[in-house]
C-alpha cells in the first residue's frame, strides 16, 4: 500500500532499531510545498549549478567514451540496449556523484551492480503482482533479497558519507563530485545529516536517476531505429558540434538544440514515470470546473495529460 501511494523515489529501506525486520520508509523530499521539502531541495541545489557541472565534464565524456568502446567491442547480433544505458547511468551516477571509479559498466558482477539490479527486478515484479505482492506467504525469497541488497547499498553508501564528512572537517577532502560540494555548501548548516543525503541525495539519484535516465535513452534508440530522417538529421547535428574534437565541452551541449527537442519528445510520449503525485491547496479550487477540495492527494497520468487531445498534441 505504501509503494501503491507513494513514487518509487521516495522510497528507502531501513531496519527498525530493535527489530531484525525490514521495513519501508518513505521520509525522502517530503511534501511539497512543506519547510522540510524546502529546505531539503536547498541542501541538493548548490551541486546543480552550471559552474560546477562543467568541472564534472571530464568524467562524463569518460564515461561516454568507455561506454561507446563497449558497444563497439560485442559481437553482432541481438543487444540489451537497456542493461548497458543502466550501467553507463550507474557509472556517471557513482563518479561525479561519490567519486566511485568502478568499471561498471564492463564489470557485470560487482556487488552494487548486483545489489541495484536485484532491487529493481524485484520492484519490478512488485509492480506486476501489485496485489499480492505484500502478502505474507508470496515471493518471500525475493522480498528477503530486496531487503538485504537495500540494506547493502545504504550501510554502503553511509559508510562513505561518515568518511567523507570526516575528511571535510579535518581539511584533507579535495573531491570534485557532487556529495563534497553538497556537503562544503551546507557544512555551517544544521539541517544537513547523514541520514537526510542517504534518504534524499543516494536514492534519488542512484536508484530513481539512474534507471529514468536508462528508460529514457533506451526508448530514443528505439525511436531513432524506426524513425531513420530523424536519425539522419540527429547524426548531422552531432557530428557539426564535434567537428574534430575527441570530446565536448560544456558549452557545446548548448548547441544540441535537435538532440534536446529528441529527448523532450521520447518524455512527452513515453515519460518514464507514468504517475505524478500532488496535494490540493489549503483551499477549495476549482480546474476546469472541476472542484478540488483541499488538502487531497490525488495522481495525475503523465503521459495522458501530455498526449490528450484536448491539448492539440497527440504523438
Amino acid at each position: 500500500e505504501v509503494l501503491r501511494i507513494h513514487p518509487p523515489s521516495q522510497i528507502s529501506f531501513r531496519k527498525t532499531p530493535d527489530t531484525e525486520q525490514a521495513v519501508v520508509s518513505t521520509q525522502s523530499t517530503g511534501e511539497p510545498g512543506t519547510e522540510i521539502w524546502y529546505h531539503k531541495r536547498k541542501n541538493m541545489d548548490p551541486a546543480f549549478q552550471k559552474k560546477f557541472l562543467r568541472v564534472l565534464m571530464g568524467k562524463m565524456n569518460g564515461t561516454a567514451g568507455k561506454v561507446t568502446r563497449h558497444l563497439e567491442e560485442l559481437p553482432e547480433g541481438n543487444v540489451n540496449i537497456y542493461t548497458v544505458f543502466m550501467r553507463t547511468a550507474l557509472e556517471i551516477v557513482c563518479s561525479c556523484g561519490f567519486n566511485m571509479p568502478e568499471d561498471f559498466i564492463n564489470t557485470e558482477e560487482s556487488p552494487i551492480n548486483t545489489a541495484v539490479t536485484d532491487v529493481f527486478r524485484i520492484g519490478a515484479l512488485k509492480i506486476f503482482n501489485g496485489t499480492t505482492f505484500w502478502m505474507p506467504w508470496r515471493f518471500r525469497k525475493e522480498k528477503q533479497l530486496m531487503f538485504r541488497q537495500a540494506e547493502y547499498l545504504r550501510n554502503m553508501m553511509s559508510q562513505r558519507l561518515q568518511d567523507r564528512f570526516e575528511m571535510i572537517r579535518s581539511g584533507r577532502d579535495n573531491t570534485d563530485d557532487i556529495l563534497s560540494y553538497i556537503i562544503r555548501a551546507n557544512q555551517f548548516s544544521d539541517k544537513l545529516t547523514i541520514q537526510d543525503l542517504v534518504d534524499d541525495f543516494f536514492y534519488l539519484s542512484l536508484i530513481a536517476g539512474m534507471e529514468t535516465t536508462a528508460i529514457t535513452m533506451s526508448i530514443m534508440v528505439w525511436h531513432l531505429i524506426k524513425h531513420p530522417h530523424v536519425y539522419e538529421k540527429l547524426k548531422d547535428e552531432v557530428n557539426t558540434v564535434f567537428g574534430d574534437k575527441e570530446e565536448l565541452d560544456y558549452d557545446d551541449l548548448n548547441k544540441l538544440v535537435y538532440l534536446e527537442q529528441c529527448f523532450k519528445e521520447v518524455l512527452r510520449i513515453h515519460p518514464p514515470s507514468q504517475i505524478s503525485f500532488r496535494k490540493t491547496p489549503d483551499t477549495e479550487q476549482v480546474v476546469d470546473d472541476i472542484l478540488l477540495p483541499p488538502k487531497v492527494e490525488f495522481s495525475s497520468p503523465l503521459r495522458g495529460s501530455s498526449t490528450r487531445r484536448k491539448t492539440g498534441r497527440i504523438p
